[in-house]
C-alpha cells in the first residue's frame, strides 16, 4: 500500500501549477494533503479528474483561506 502526504500550503494553487502530476503518474492508494485552505466546492476537478476515482474525506477550517486537511483514498476504509 502506498501513503503520501504533503504540505500544499493552499491546494488550490498547486493544482493550476500542475504540481500533482507525481500523484497522477504514481496512483498511491491513500493521498493526504494538509493546509489545503479551501473548500470542497471549490476545487475545479477538470483539471485533475483522476482524483475522481478516490473517495475524499475533507475537513476544511471553519475560517476561509485557512488551514484543513483532505484525504483521498482509493478504497473506503473500515472504520
Amino acid at each position: 500500500m502506498k501513503i503520501t502526504s504533503w504540505n500544499v500550503n493552499g491546494l488550490r494553487s498547486v493544482i493550476r501549477k500542475g504540481a500533482l502530476d507525481w500523484f497522477r503518474i504514481n496512483q498511491p492508494d491513500v493521498i493526504c494533503f494538509q493546509e489545503i485552505k479551501a473548500y470542497p466546492h471549490q476545487i475545479d476537478y477538470s483539471t485533475i479528474h483522476w482524483l475522481e476515482e478516490y473517495i475524499p474525506f475533507w475537513h476544511s477550517a471553519e475560517r476561509p483561506g485557512y488551514s484543513g486537511v483532505v484525504t483521498f483514498t482509493k478504497e473506503k476504509p473500515v472504520s
